[in-house]
C-alpha cells in the first residue's frame, strides 16, 4: 500500500525549497522555536567557455556567501583539467545586505535555507560532447584544486556525457551539521578561498570552504556553457524589515535531510542509470525513517544521476502518486 503523508507543512515547504531554490516558495529553516525572519531568494546566471587550448571548464560554489551581495560565491576557470583554486575573480548575488552589515547584536543575522549550482551546454550542435562532472563534498571539505580523478574518488560525486539541449547538470545543497544551521552574525574572507563565519557573538566559529562544483571536461574548444546559481536565505536582527513567522518542526526537518543522506550514501558513482532493484531499496529505506518521504523521493532514486544530493523531495509531497510519472509509478506502490 502507498505511504500517506505525515509530514507537516513546514516541513514539506523546506523539503520542496533544498529541491528547486528557484522556484518553491520561501521558507525559513524550522529547526527550533517559531521565529519571525525575512525569507529572500537569491541568484547569479552567467556564461562561461570551454578553453581555446584544453576544453574544460571548472565551477566552483561557497553557497554560504550568497547570504551577503560583496563575498564571491562562484568562481571558474577556462582551461584547467582542474577546479579553480579559489574564488578569486568570481561573483557575487543580488543579497540585499553586505558583509558589514552583519552584527550579533544589532545588526543581521543570516542562513543558508537552500542552494543549486547548474550549468548545461548552449554551444554548437556539432561540438556537442564531453563528459560534466558534479560534486558537493561530504563533509562540506575544500574542492579547490581537484582535477577529474580526485573528483571521482569521492561516492558523492556523478557525472554524465554532454549533449547539446540537455536539461540542467545540478549540484545540490545539502546540510551536513549542526553549523549549517546557525545564525550567522560574522562573515570575513580570511584568504582567496576561505570564509571565516561565526555566529551567537563569535562563541562559535568555523572555517568555509567551496564544496559545490561542476568540472566539465567538453569535446571541443571554445564551446559556450551557461551557469545558475541559486538560493534562499532567511535573516533576522533588529535591522531587518519584512519578517514572516517560521512555526517549529525539529523533527520534520530530520526526516527530511535523513532521506538525502540516505540517498547520497547510497548514490551511484557511475554514469549509468540506477538499476530498478537499488530504487526500491532505496525507496525502503527511506520509507523506514518517514513514510512520507516515500513519495517525495521514490520520482526520483530511479533518475539518472546528473546530480550530487539531488533532489529528493520533489514537488510530489503530500500529493497522490499520480502525480508522478508513469514509469516511476511503480516505486509508489
Amino acid at each position: 500500500m502507498k505511504p500517506t503523508c505525515s509530514l507537516s507543512t513546514i516541513a514539506c515547504a523546506y523539503a520542496e525549497a533544498l529541491t528547486h531554490p528557484d522556484t518553491a516558495p520561501l521558507v525559513g529553516i524550522p529547526d527550533g522555536k517559531s521565529i519571525y525572519s525575512r525569507k529572500v531568494r537569491v541568484w547569479k546566471r552567467g556564461t562561461c567557455q570551454t578553453g581555446g587550448t584544453v576544453p574544460n571548464v571548472g565551477i566552483i560554489c561557497q553557497p554560504f556567501a550568497a547570504m551577503t551581495n560583496d563575498c564571491n560565491v562562484v568562481a571558474i576557470t577556462n582551461g584547467a583539467a582542474a577546479l579553480p583554486a579559489d574564488l578569486t575573480g568570481g561573483v557575487v548575488t543580488n543579497a540585499p545586505y553586505a558583509a558589514s552589515e552583519f552584527n550579533a547584536t544589532s545588526g543581521v543575522q543570516g542562513r543558508l535555507v537552500s542552494a543549486i549550482l547548474r550549468c548545461k551546454f548552449v554551444g554548437t550542435n556539432l561540438n556537442a560532447g564531453g563528459v560534466e562532472y558534479g560534486l558537493q563534498e561530504p563533509t562540506h571539505g575544500s574542492i579547490v584544486s581537484l582535477p577529474e580523478t580526485s573528483m571521482m574518488d569521492k561516492t558523492s560525486c556523478v557525472y554524465r556525457s554532454i549533449q547539446h539541449g540537455e536539461d540542467w547538470f545540478e549540484v545540490h545543497y545539502r546540510p551536513v551539521d549542526n553549523n549549517d544551521f546557525s545564525w550567522v552574525d560574522t562573515i570575513t574572507r580570511t584568504d582567496a578561498k576561505t570564509y571565516d563565519l561565526k555566529s551567537d557573538g563569535a562563541t562559535c566559529a568555523w572555517a568555509a570552504y567551496p564544496f559545490m562544483g561542476i568540472l566539465v571536461k567538453g569535446a571541443a574548444t571554445t564551446q559556450t556553457l551557461l551557469y545558475e546559481f541559486w538560493a534562499q536565505v532567511e535573516y533576522a536582527g533588529s535591522n531587518v524589515q519584512g519578517k514572516s513567522l517560521t512555526p517549529p518542526d525539529a523533527q520534520g526537518v530530520l526526516s527530511v535531510i535523513a532521506a538525502h543522506s540516505v540517498y547520497e550514501e547510497t548514490h551511484a558513482s557511475t554514469p549509468t542509470q540506477r538499476s530498478t532493484e537499488e530504487a526500491s531499496f532505496l525507496s525502503k529505506t527511506i520509507k523506514s525513517y518517514a513514510d512520507a518521504m516515500l513519495n517525495a523521493a521514490a520520482p526520483y532514486v530511479s533518475h539518472a544521476a546528473s546530480a550530487v544530493g539531488t533532489a529528493l523531495i520533489d514537488r510530489y509531497v503530500a500529493r497522490p502518486a499520480l502525480a508522478a510519472p508513469r514509469r516511476l509509478q511503480h516505486l509508489l506502490q
